[in-house]
């Protein structure tokens, strides 16, 4: 299984990434984007106007979108089970 190669990553630039760091970089952006939304749902009436509020509502489903592409990224690149076998 090739490594995953960012290019974006500082000095790291080309270099191997191992699957955690992007797996568990992922899930943190998730998780604390979800409660981030949700407060903003039901602090809604916030004097700053529907230009600040309203986008960032939409972190809910953001949340829920990255951690959903994390776990799938998760289950295609693991390796085969130790007990049955499988991929």
């Amino acid at each position: 299984m090739r490594a995953l190669r960012a290019r974006w990553v500082p000095f790291k630039a080309g270099k191997p990434v191992a699957r955690a760091t992007a797996i568990a970089s992922a899930l943190l952006v998730s998780v604390v984007l979800i409660p981030g939304g949700l407060q903003m749902i039901r602090g809604g009436n916030q004097p700053f106007g529907w230009g600040t509020d309203h986008p960032a509502m939409l972190w809910v489903v953001w949340g829920a979108a990255l951690g959903g592409a994390t776990l799938g990224y998760y289950l295609r690149r693991r390796g085969t089970c130790g007990h049955c076998a499988r991929g």
